[in-house]
């Protein structure tokens, strides 16, 4: 059987690829629309269409499962961030690109993310709860 090359990954590997990516965007779905507390792998495994199982086999648990959707959200937007900066025109440019995904990533994604921290870091806390309400009147 040849060997792949170096810089063209396997069979094997593409699949496994794929699947990650797959579970990554059911996840991401599902954290989304249920929050952190709320949602669950049995949840995630379904709106993925694999088992429980096959979601355990590619990450550890809920929280290294949370933890990729978010580093890959953050890669895809620092991403963004380099394409536009290596097309922009001069520092002005470079300054104003940033400037503005900046802003409309943290508007887009601020709610999601005072959400998600509220429920994982303490639930209980009723100084977020009023600081979290008087955000959503902002």
């Amino acid at each position: 059987m040849p060997e792949p090359s170096p810089s063209k990954p396997g069979r094997r590997a593409r699949e496994r690829e794929e699947r990650r990516q797959v579970i990554l965007d059911a996840a991401e779905a599902v954290f989304t629309a249920q929050g952190y507390q709320n949602a669950n792998m049995a949840a995630i495994a379904a709106r993925a269409e694999f088992s429980v199982g096959s979601l355990y086999h590619v990450f550890p648990n809920k929280e290294g499962l949370f933890a990729e959707v978010a580093l890959r959200k953050l890669e895809n937007s620092m991403q963004a961030i380099r394409d536009h900066l290596a097309q922009a025109d001069g520092w002005h440019a470079q300054l104003d690109g940033f400037a503005r995904h900046y802003l409309a990533w943290g508007c887009g994604y601020l709610l999601d993310i005072l959400r998600t921290f509220k429920e994982v870091f303490n639930p209980q806390d009723h100084l977020s709860d009023g600081i979290f309400a008087r955000f959503l009147t902002i």
